[in-house]
C-alpha cells in the first residue's frame, strides 16, 4: 500500500520517521481512529489499546507481515460510526492486526532511511500522539451532540480510507565535537537507544515503592560504572563489539515491557533488570570510551544517570489514575522501539 501523502528527500533520521504517519492519510487516519475507538469505548479500551498499538506494530514491522494499511481506516471508521459497545478483547485483537499490517509498513520503508534507529522513534513517537489525539477527540463522547460527531468522524474515517484504499493495492561512535566532558554526555542524551533504556529503567523505578526503586536505581548506577571502565583493564570485553547492538535492544524492549506491565515486582527481579541495563549499556559507552580519559567517563556517565532519575521523577510524581496510564503508554513506546531495534541488529 503506498502512502498517500509520503514525500522523499529526507535525511532518513527522526524527522522523517515522525513525518511518516502524519503525512500517510492511511495511516493518520488508522492512528486517530485507535484513539476515538478507545475514547468511545471507555476504560479499559481507552487506555489498552494505544498501549497495545505501538508495540504490536513493532512486532508487524519485525516480522513482516503482509496487508493492506488502508483497510485498517475502512474497518476502523465502521466500527466508530456504528457505535456498538465492542468488547475491550475483540477490540484488542481488531487492533492488533492493523498494529501488524502498519509495523509492516514502517518496516519496509526503515531499509531505504538514512538512519533508521532515528526514523524508528520518529515513527513510534507519532503514532502514540495521533492516538493521543484520538483521545482527546474522543472525549466529546460525554455529550450527546459529541456521540454524533464521533461516528460521522468514523463514517468518513471509513469513506475516506475507502477511497485510498482503491486508490492503490548503526552508527554508533562517541562524539568529542562538544569536549571530553560534554561530548559523551551529548551523545548519550542524543542516541535513541542509550537514552530510551535509560528513562524506561527510571519509569521502572519510579513504579515501584521508594525502596524497591532505590534497590533498582542503585543496581543500575553501580553496574554502569563497573562495566564502563571495564574495557581499559582487559581486551576481553571486545569479543562484545558487534553484538552490543542486540544486546541493548533486548533489555530496552524487556525493560518497556515491565514498565507497561504496570505492576509492583520482587526486589530481585527489579535489582536484575537494574543491573542489566546498566552492564550493557555501561559496556557498550566503555568499549567506544577506550581511548578516552576519565572525563569522558564522568560525562557518560552523569548523563545515563541523570536519565535514569528523571524518568523515576516522571513516574513518582505520576501516581494518579492517569499519570499511571501515561507511564504505562510510555513503556509501550519502550519496548516497541527495543523491538524495532533488535530488528535491525539481527539483520545487519
Amino acid at each position: 500500500m503506498a502512502h498517500v501523502g509520503h514525500g522523499g528527500g529526507g535525511d532518513g533520521g527522526f524527522l522523517d520517521g515522525f513525518l511518516h504517519p502524519v503525512t500517510g492519510l492511511d495511516h493518520l487516519m488508522a492512528m486517530v481512529g485507535v484513539g476515538l475507538w478507545g475514547a468511545q469505548l471507555g476504560a479499559p479500551a481507552i487506555w489498552l489499546l494505544p498501549v497495545a498499538f505501538p508495540l504490536i506494530m513493532a512486532i508487524g514491522g519485525f516480522v513482516g507481515v503482509i496487508g493492506f494499511v488502508a483497510l485498517s481506516g475502512l474497518v476502523l471508521g465502521a466500527f466508530i460510526g456504528t457505535a456498538k459497545r465492542t468488547p475491550p478483547w475483540l477490540a484488542l485483537g481488531v487492533v492488533a492486526v492493523f498494529a501488524l499490517l502498519h509495523g509492516h509498513a514502517h518496516g519496509t520503508a526503515m531499509p531505504l532511511a538514512g538512519s533508521p534507529v532515528e526514523f524508528g522513534a520518529g515513527f513510534v513517537a507519532a503514532t502514540g500522539l495521533l492516538h493521543a489525539c484520538g483521545i482527546c477527540i474522543g472525549l466529546i463522547v460525554r455529550w450527546p451532540a459529541g456521540r454524533v460527531a464521533v461516528r460521522c468522524m468514523g463514517v468518513a474515517i471509513a469513506i475516506a480510507a475507502g477511497i485510498s484504499f482503491a486508490g492503490s493495492a548503526f552508527a554508533h561512535e562517541l562524539s568529542t565535537r562538544y569536549g571530553p566532558l560534554a561530548g559523551p554526555a551529548v551523545h548519550v542524551l542524543t542516541e535513541v537507544d542509550h537514552a530510551a533504556a535509560f528513562v524506561a529503567i527510571g519509569l521502572l523505578a519510579g513504579q515501584q515503592t521508594a525502596r524497591r526503586g532505590a534497590v533498582v536505581l542503585a543496581a543500575f548506577g553501580f553496574a554502569l560504572l563497573l562495566l564502563v571502565r571495564a574495557p581499559l583493564f582487559t581486551s576481553a570485553f571486545a569479543r562484545f563489539t558487534g553484538t552490543e547492538e542486540a544486546a541493548s535492544a533486548t533489555v530496552l524492549l524487556v525493560t518497556g515491557l515491565l514498565v507497561m506491565a504496570g505492576m509492583r515486582f520482587p526486589g530481585w527481579l527489579l535489582a536484575v533488570a537494574g543491573a542489566l541495563v546498566g552492564a550493557i549499556h555501561g559496556l557498550a559507552l566503555g568499549l567506544g570510551l577506550v581511548k578516552s580519559g576519565g572525563l569522558a567517563v564522568i560525562g557518560a556517565a552523569g548523563a545515563a544517570i541523570v536519565l535514569a532519575a528523571a524518568g523515576a521523577g516522571l513516574a513518582y510524581v505520576m501516581d494518579g489514575a492517569r499519570g499511571r496510564v501515561v507511564v504505562r503508554v510510555l513503556g509501550s513506546w519502550s519496548a516497541a522501539l527495543g523491538l524495532i531495534l533488535l530488528g535491525l541488529a539481527l539483520r545487519a
